[in-house]
């Protein structure tokens, strides 16, 4: 795909270079407000905002090798298979910690409770196993063109489809609790704790 120039992408590959190169910053800059935040503030440093940080370092990490092979293939008119396959490695990686992150916030871990249950932490953990699993199956059979990878990418959605659904009702009941707490406390220093938790 030569164009004329040393510049070897088309068009509409060009615009997604600067849109990814956009994204890139913003989620440097997110990342790193968020660690000085964590840094400056003694109450931030739990591990619900490591596992933001987490979820932030595997995005850096994805959009740098889009970003890179996009730059390469620019200059060169050729890929990188290994980056390719890298970063989309990593973009399914990143889907399933931020599923689980959402399903830990959507439970109140961190929030309403300190701890959670271990039945709790076993549904988020074979949750993220189940989905991990299966996008990398549809990933190695649209790679390896073995099979049609149509079925796992139904059977992903019907699992993701599902831990939405717990996340919604497991936030809905989180946010019934923090109302009910504001409803029977009395004007004190509790009380704004409990609003803190709300609004948070």
């Amino acid at each position: 795909f030569e164009s004329d120039g040393s510049r070897h992408l088309p068009p509409e590959l060009q615009v997604s270079n600067l849109v990814l190169s956009f994204v890139f910053v913003a989620c440097c800059a997110s990342m790193l407000m968020l660690l000085v935040y964590t840094l400056l503030f003694k109450h931030c440093r739990s591990r619900l905002y490591l596992a933001f940080l987490g979820c932030f370092l595997l995005k850096f990490f994805t959009l740098l090798l889009q970003l890179v092979d996009l730059i390469h293939a620019d200059v060169t008119g050729y890929p990188s298979i290994f980056r390719e396959i890298s970063s989309a490695v990593l973009k399914h990686v990143q889907d399933i910690c931020i599923m689980g992150l959402f399903f830990l916030i959507g439970v109140g871990w961190r929030i309403t409770r300190q701890h959670l249950r271990s039945s709790e932490w076993i549904f988020a953990l074979v949750a993220m196993a189940i989905g991990l699993l299966l996008r990398m199956m549809g990933f190695l059979c649209a790679l390896l063109a073995a099979c049609n990878p149509v079925r796992y990418k139904l059977t992903v959605f019907t699992v993701n489809a599902l831990c939405s659904l717990v996340i919604i009702v497991a936030t809905n009941f989180n946010i019934f609790v923090l109302t009910r707490q504001l409803q029977e406390s009395h004007v004190s220093s509790e009380a704004s704790w409990i609003y803190a938790k709300f609004y948070a």
